[in-house]
């Protein structure tokens, strides 16, 4: 087997696209032909059953997007809302300026079976929140 190619070059590497595919059942010909994320899925609004500071168990058996988005901070406090996936800080949004409204969002993907949370610091008022599910 050849070294590895340099990461810029590993995409376009079939001799280890070959190898690396073999690895999955569900790689053939060096193409993924799998249910990737949003495959099958849809964009869902679950702005009215999501609240700030509660965990959430994605039991959908599938990896799920997690879109949040927000009005942080405002006069004269600042605010910050942020994602955790399985403890793991995974985004994060700031207003640093105290006196002005700031509009930010945090984002990431869930594992199936992993755990979620949007924790928030100072004002934070939900504006939407929606799952590829």
């Amino acid at each position: 087997m050849k070294p590895p190619p340099p990461l810029n070059d590993f995409a376009h590497n079939p001799d280890w696209q070959g190898a690396i595919c073999s690895l999955w059942p569900r790689c053939q010909s060096g193409v993924w032909n799998g249910a990737g994320l949003g495959y099958g899925q849809v964009l869902t609004n679950v702005t009215s059953i999501r609240a700030f500071g509660v965990p959430f168990k994605n039991l959908s058996g599938r990896p799920i997007q997690v879109d949040v988005v927000a009005q942080v901070g405002g006069t004269p406090a600042y605010g910050h809302a942020f994602l955790t996936v399985d403890g793991v800080l995974a985004s994060m949004t700031s207003n640093g300026m105290g006196d002005y409204d700031y509009y930010g969002s945090v984002s990431g993907i869930v594992p199936a079976g992993g755990t979620y949370i949007v924790g928030t610091a100072g004002p934070v008022t939900l504006l939407s929140w929606a799952e590829m599910r």
